[in-house]
């Protein structure tokens, strides 16, 4: 798991009642080590394709479904837009999860979802439940592993038109390649492999001008190099 979208009201009368929620729940995700991407510096309390872009393209959604207008018997409404975006990551298939303030109406579809309540004057078991949840996420989508392509006449050969793909091998299950957008960074070449799960090995695969190279399924490690053979080996 790389980022994962938080949504949450943006009305300024919300954000100062609400800063020690947002800065802890923004605090978890980035002790896993996972990117934080939000909607903010948008449309406001709007959902534009630009942000259903950013929401698919993040891994999963974490929803602030926070009080907004009281209705006199207890029960608070809540923010519609925020209910939005968390509806597009789950028909998008993404990992979607909602903290729901005390006191907030839970209504048609949504009520049917699981979510973590959330109590001002006792937070610590709303950050518990949302740490095992996303501990959860890493663990069944796995982690992302930089991977430096050698040697470098073969990387030379990486150019606009060529594909690069990778797959993963793990507990016996037929391999499915993924092409890959190679990046470079200080003169080498490198590519990013998502979904490592423990005990997975990861084979390489460059095709350019009808000419395949195929590295050997190697052991994963935290940053690695992979050594692409010289000559074809289709």
């Amino acid at each position: 798991m790389n980022s994962v979208f938080l949504v949450r009201s943006l009305r300024t009368q919300d954000q100062e009642r609400e800063r020690m929620l947002v800065g802890a729940v923004e605090s978890l995700i980035e002790s896993q080590n996972v990117r934080i991407r939000t909607g903010e510096n948008l449309a406001g309390e709007a959902v534009t394709p630009e942000c259903e872009r950013r929401i698919k393209e993040a891994d999963g959604l974490i929803a602030l479904l926070t009080r907004r207008e009281s209705s006199g018997n207890g029960d608070w409404s809540t923010h519609q837009f925020v209910r939005d975006e968390l509806l597009i990551a789950r028909n998008a298939g993404k990992m979607g999860i909602s903290v729901v303030e005390d006191g907030v109406k839970m209504e048609g579809a949504y009520q049917n979802h699981n979510f973590i309540p959330y109590n001002s004057a006792d937070p610590l078991p709303t950050f518990v439940k949302l740490t095992q949840a996303i501990s959860e996420w890493i663990r069944q989508s796995g982690r992302s592993v930089k991977v430096q392509i050698l040697p470098q006449d073969v990387v030379k050969k990486i150019s606009n038109d060529a594909k690069v793909s990778y797959c993963l091998h793990r507990d016996g299950n037929p391999p499915q390649w993924q092409e890959v957008l190679p990046f470079t960074e200080v003169g080498a070449i490198f590519i990013q492999v998502k979904g490592v799960h423990d005990n997975a090995m990861v084979q390489l695969q460059i095709e350019h001008s009808g000419r395949i190279w195929k590295s050997l399924p190697t052991p994963i490690y935290e940053w690695m190099q992979i050594e692409i053979p010289q000559g074809d080996n289709q």
